[in-house]
């Protein structure tokens, strides 16, 4: 069963980054309609971890590098800023505060430990651990809560 999904991984990652790419599109037509910052931010999200997940598609094809494995890290560690910062703009809106400094401090050291761990892969996980997972339960948990309070 592995081989199998080792063999379909390019179309994996294309899905995967079209996906987010419709994300983004869904959230800029409802920051039309509502003008909120959190849709735009969340857009952004989308529109970044796409192109990130299409330069994992290029990783698959055509190999990676140090230099390139950085660069992909980096560009993760800003979606998920994205995505934190999405999660905080909803709880702004609420009117209670979240200092503006804390979800960078937070990415600075999510990157600083796992590269004194692991490297680049270390710090590559705690960022889609400490921003991605935490940021995702956030929004996803907010929507959920925003859904159940319009009907």
């Amino acid at each position: 069963m592995t081989d199998f999904f080792a063999g379909q991984m390019d179309y994996v990652f294309f899905i995967y980054g079209t996906s987010f790419f419709l994300l983004a599109l869904c959230c800029r037509l409802v920051y039309r309609l509502e003008k909120r910052s959190f849709w735009k931010l969340f857009g952004i999200f989308g529109l970044i971890h796409g192109v990130n997940e299409w330069l994992d598609l290029g990783v698959v094809s055509f190999g990676d590098s140090l230099f390139f494995r950085i660069f992909r890290m980096a560009l993760i560690l800003s979606a998920f800023i994205f995505l934190a910062e999405t999660a905080r703009a909803f709880v702004l809106e609420r009117g209670k505060k979240v200092p503006a400094w804390f979800i960078p401090c937070v990415g600075l050291f999510a990157v600083a430990a796992g590269a004194a761990l692991e490297g680049v892969a270390g710090a590559d996980f705690f960022v889609r651990m400490l921003l991605g997972f935490c940021g995702g339960i956030l929004v996803g948990s907010i929507m959920l809560d925003r859904a159940r309070s319009d009907r």
